[in-house]
């Protein structure tokens, strides 16, 4: 399933991971989740990879525990990202208003 974006997220960024997705649908993209279109049982390491290589862009949602991750770190090392600091996204409340 070829997709405008892939986002990529560790669980413990999993609610931003979701926001970002339903904001980047609202906009008419089209978007693959691990939440939403990774079926349990499967391979996830592989689902992940054909996701990348599906995708037009791939979102990382970037926080120390993503980086800190297994496959985040490597996710990021593979697709060769540079990383830029910015502000925490620990410190904002995702979806307030």
């Amino acid at each position: 399933m070829a997709a405008d974006f892939f986002v990529s997220y560790t669980q413990a960024d999993r609610a931003w991971a979701v926001w970002i997705g339903g904001v980047l649908e609202a906009e008419g993209h089209s978007v693959l989740l691990q939440e939403w279109d990774f079926v349990p049982g499967t391979n996830w390491v592989h689902a992940m990879h054909e996701a990348v290589q599906q995708a037009d862009r791939t979102v990382a949602v970037l926080s120390d525990a993503y980086l800190s991750s297994v496959y985040g770190g490597a996710e990021c090392r593979r697709l060769g990202l540079r990383i830029l600091p910015a502000p925490s996204a620990n410190s904002c409340r995702c979806g307030s208003s």
